[in-house]
């Protein structure tokens, strides 16, 4: 059986998951998830990936700001080796395991202002 990673790329850093046998990967910015994603625009349950043999989908989960593959929003979506999922302002590729990391920048950080007029 093929294997495939999905490397995420948030205000967290850059890591990869193995997605090895598992069937399903509940993405989202809550700690419910099996995936979470730390980036402004992440909704708490996100999307899913599905296995179904060796296929695998992103199904969004009527997230807020939607799912992109391959840069244009889905609800539904067959993935391939190589393609770019943007959740909010996380970046995300779904890999042939092992394969090396896409070229790209980090993800911006989000930083909080206090309200201003205060001194």
């Amino acid at each position: 059986m093929k294997t495939f990673d999905l490397e995420i790329r948030d205000e967290k850093g850059t890591r990869r998951v193995a997605l090895g046998s598992q069937e399903c990967l509940r993405v989202g910015r809550s700690r419910q998830n099996d995936c979470v994603v730390h980036a402004s625009g992440v909704s708490r349950n996100h999307c899913l990936l599905l296995r179904a043999g060796e296929t695998w989908k992103l199904v969004d989960l009527k997230s807020s700001n939607a799912s992109f593959v391959r840069g244009e929003p889905v609800h539904e979506a067959v993935l391939h080796p190589g393609d770019r999922i943007r959740l909010g302002l996380a970046r995300l590729w779904f890999l042939d395991a092992g394969a090396p990391s896409p070229p790209g920048r980090p993800v911006p950080v989000r930083v909080k202002s206090k309200a201003s007029g205060a001194i």
